[in-house]
């Protein structure tokens, strides 16, 4: 088995939630909740619930989330994940509707 301690990590997927590292955090935004996604149906949410994540949002909803000590994200039906130390960009995966075209996916 290889060693996974000194794996870098540059994505993260929880459900229909996608973290993407970054460098550093964009200009512009600001801070928001915790919550990255809610479902639709279920009231369930992908969020951090620990001070160690700090969420924010730009002029266009764009998500972008910094991390400064590892930090849980957590959601009711998915496994929790420890996301490591780093900024991150969220994204929100999409599907093609025939009907109504481009859309969010909704838990």
């Amino acid at each position: 088995m290889k060693n996974m301690k000194n794996k870098i990590i540059n994505q993260i997927r929880q459900g229909d939630i996608l973290l993407n590292k970054l460098k550093k955090l964009p200009q512009n935004i600001k801070e928001t909740n915790k919550v990255l996604a809610y479902g639709e149906v279920t009231g369930h949410k992908h969020q951090f619930i620990d001070k160690n994540a700090i969420v924010f949002i730009d002029n266009d909803g764009r998500q972008y989330v910094q991390i400064v000590a590892p930090s849980v994200l957590q959601h009711e039906e998915h496994e929790n994940h420890v996301v490591p130390v780093g900024v991150y960009e969220v994204v929100h995966q999409r599907e093609n509707d025939l009907v109504q075209g481009i859309q969010q996916v909704r838990d």
